[in-house]
């Protein structure tokens, strides 16, 4: 179980002010630990917010308590490092549940229709994990959001989707900058992060974050930071990784190797072949191709089981798994090979989850890895960030990816991120907490994030000093060549027109060639710029109510992208719902998802159903 007194239990997101002016490197003591940053003139603020919370059916992760409308309603949810909206179970997720406490189990539920501040928008997809072949759908609006059970003030009109099937088991809170469009383009809604930005409540459009590790010490829950980063998460590298222009899957990493080392020292290589894979804290799974997957199946003689599309781990597997000390390292750069690489490295002990009632219908231990269909599924998911520090800087699209460190006794050491335009990087000091005797060695280099500012254009140099003569001379000149202008054209025009009447008296004069000798001029089909075709209208687009996602993504990662949702006509009634498939078929989606040949996986989407169950099956012995 997790420990509420472990020192890492604070989730710290931007929000209490100090102020830079030009003064040296500075430390201010706040109840999360040490604020330092550098020169500069501008305002960093700070937030802390609070969580001892552990939620999800499919394992034990560590969830933040966000209070939503108004009055405010607490409710838990996990994080979503794809997403940018802020998704809360509302209470038909729980109508027909078999779970006696249905409500505490998927975070607390969201009554909408109890908040004076609610204002509905409309049922549509929530467009992630389309790469995995669901698209679950969700009651929109907008609604009041704060962070923590208390303390800092709500932002107002914040996308919020009430979910009710169990696809997603837990809510989610999104952390990118990109706005979500729910009708046109005019109509964009900002995201958390940026509102936080806008209001000039963090310092850049920036965060960090990992999911914590119920394993190690006694118990140690999730990060997140918004603005900066906390230094005593993490061990320092100088790896860049850099932003993919798909904004729906932008955290993108070279995987280049994966290796097993047992406690005997021996070391098996598991990764045929580097892949680019994305990170994404959404779901717990991670999605490798068939062959590696088959090189884990050898090694840890892990076996597939068809009927609940898991690597189910028994007793007897566990115990041998546990006695061998396995480790699994994860090389990562920003390309498949050569670069600079940084290694990740996951115990068994990350991979040992434990799935409970209604993803399974006994608990019982599994391995998170599942096998990608194509390119596109490649995935880092939950599983990694226990062991991973994640932090993100829109500014400069990029981020890096860091080695967790769990050391007992550690204060928090926030480490506030400056905006693009700021010209000085934080300073990272190396003296120790106050409180911490025998401090680790910490590096002095900071973590791969650019601080470096933008090309800023200079004032343009002040324009030479022309007389009054040469003015007027210009004027003439220019004057002159238009009058002779003129008079050739009129000349031309002239004789043009004497040439027409001379045309015409010859023609009157000889006999006309047949109609149908007249060969019509050859006049393509091609639609020009404005639509102005000899042959096609101006096109609009169809008024069917749904808004796909946009075909093409600029090269950076800009504020303005736009993500636009379909709308659903799904009824949040807590009835299985129907979702039509790709080829029209209609597959019906049980609200036990085991008992559906549409699989899912609770807190986060589980892989597409096995084409060999034609038929929805009953998990009695499970």
């Amino acid at each position: 179980m997790v420990s509420p007194r472990t020192p890492y239990n604070s989730i710290i997101c931007a929000v209490r002010a100090i102020r830079r002016e030009g003064i040296p490197t500075q430390q201010v003591k706040h109840p999360a630990g040490t604020l330092r940053t550098g020169k500069a003139s501008s305002v960093l603020k700070h937030v802390l917010s609070f969580s001892y919370s552990a939620d999800g059916d499919d394992g034990l992760w560590s969830s933040f308590a966000l209070r939503v409308g108004t009055p405010e309603q607490v409710v838990r949810v996990l994080i979503s490092t794809a997403g940018q909206a802020t998704w809360v179970v509302i209470p038909f997720g729980c109508q027909g549940s078999t779970v006696s406490n249905c409500d505490q189990s998927r975070g607390g539920l969201f009554h909408y229709t109890e908040s004076e501040s609610w204002n509905s928008t409309g049922n549509y997809f929530l467009g992630l994990e389309l790469n995995l072949d669901y698209n679950v759908s969700g009651l929109y609006g907008h609604d009041k959001v704060a962070l923590g059970f208390s303390g800092a003030a709500p932002l107002e009109s914040q996308v919020i989707a009430g979910i009710a099937d169990e696809y997603y088991y837990v809510g989610m809170f999104g952390l990118g900058q990109q706005p979500t469009n729910l009708s046109t383009y005019d109509n964009s809604q900002p995201s958390f992060l940026a509102t936080l930005k806008t209001r000039n409540m963090i310092p850049s459009l920036s965060w960090s974050y990992t999911a914590g590790a119920h394993y190690q010490l006694k118990g140690v829950f999730g990060s997140l930071t918004f603005g900066g980063y906390d230094l005593s998460r993490f061990v320092p590298n100088n790896v860049p990784f850099f932003l993919a222009p798909d904004i729906s899957r932008d955290l993108v990493v070279g995987l280049q190797s994966i290796s097993l080392t047992s406690s005997a020292g021996s070391t098996v290589p598991l990764l045929p072949s580097p892949i680019f894979t994305f990170i994404d804290s959404t779901i717990p799974w991670i999605y490798l191709p068939l062959k590696a997957c088959q090189e884990f199946e050898k090694e840890l003689g892990l076996a597939w089981d068809n009927l609940t599309r898991l690597y189910l781990i028994s007793d007897d597997l566990h115990n041998n798994l546990t006695a061998n000390g396995y480790n699994f390292t994860f090389q990562i750069g920003d390309l498949l090979s050569g670069g600079p690489t940084v290694d990740i490295v996951l115990p068994y002990a990350a991979f040992n989850l434990m799935a409970n009632p209604p993803f399974v219908k006994r608990t019982m231990r599994y391995f998170p890895l599942q096998q990608a269909k194509g390119e596109s599924q490649y995935t880092l998911g939950r599983t990694f960030l226990q062991e991973a520090y994640l932090i993100t800087n829109y500014e400069h699209s990029n981020f890096s990816v860091s080695q967790c460190k769990y050391i007992d006794g550690l204060e928090n050491d926030i480490i506030a991120i400056p905006p693009s335009i700021s010209t000085n990087p934080p300073s990272i000091s190396t003296n120790p907490p106050a409180n911490s005797t025998n401090p680790p060695s910490i590096s002095t280099n900071p973590p791969a994030i650019s601080t470096s500012p933008p090309a800023i254009l200079k004032s343009p140099p002040a324009a030479p000093q022309v007389n009054k003569s040469r003015i007027i001379g210009i004027a003439l000149g220019i004057a002159g060549f238009l009058t002779l202008g003129v008079l050739l054209l009129v000349f031309l025009r002239k004789k043009r027109r004497s040439a027409q009447v001379e045309r015409r008296k010859g023609a009157a004069a000889t006999p006309s060639r047949p109609p149908e000798e007249i060969e019509p001029p050859e006049i393509s089909q091609v639609q020009e710029i404005d639509n102005n075709s000899l042959f096609f209208g101006y096109r609009e687009m169809d008024d069917s109510g749904i808004a796909e996602l946009r075909a093409e993504r600029s090269t950076s990662v800009s504020v303005q992208e736009v993500t636009q949702l379909p709308r659903s006509d799904q009824s949040m009634t807590g009835e299985p719902m129907a979702r039509l498939d790709m080829d029209g078929a209609s597959t019906f989606i049980s609200p036990n998802r085991n008992k559906s040949s549409a699989q899912t996986t609770g807190t986060g989407p589980a892989p597409p159903a096995n084409p060999e169950l034609t038929k929805p099956t009953d998990l009695t012995d499970y």
